[in-house]
């Protein structure tokens, strides 16, 4: 029971934050706050105190925020180098896999979107690698995504 409900929270999550090719930062911040360094600061604050689901709900939100705000996403990470690397290391785990593929309406949902802010994450660390600040950040999330593919757990 507790993987079906979990299923059906990350499919809510994703649901929430696929708009077109863009995605939104999701339940975590308030749609109101115009800050949106302020949200990614939430976003790490919440990766250095991760436990149990957080790791998927979190790392998917900064991916999804790194679309959007992708210096912010960078700079914020990058203040501890081990967020940064805990993040971009366990990338293809808490944004790019897909829990019970076996539902295929599910499972296409998922991939379809997976793959979408796959490109968009390479469009944006591709723009940021000869940024003096976090173009070190932007090579090595790069690297890793260049790695990884869209897996399945069914």
């Amino acid at each position: 029971m507790i993987r079906g409900t979990l299923t059906v929270v990350v499919l809510s999550f994703w649901m929430q934050t696929a708009v077109g090719a863009e995605f939104q930062v999701g339940p975590f911040c308030d749609s109101t706050n115009a800050d949106p360094s302020t949200c990614v600061l939430k976003l790490v604050s919440r990766w250095e105190h991760r436990d149990g689901a957080a790791f998927w709900e979190v790392g998917s939100a900064l991916s999804s925020s790194f679309c959007q705000h992708p210096t912010i996403v960078l700079d914020r990470l990058s203040s501890d180098p081990t967020n940064l690397e805990s993040w971009v290391d366990r990338l293809p785990e808490h944004t790019f896999r897909v829990f019970d593929h076996a539902d295929t309406q599910f499972g296409q949902s998922a991939t379809t979107h997976l793959r979408t802010l796959k490109k968009c994450m390479v469009r944006r660390a591709t723009e940021l690698l000869h940024d003096q600040s976090v173009g070190p950040a932007a090579s090595e999330l790069l690297t890793k995504l260049e790695q990884t593919e869209v897996t399945y757990i069914d």
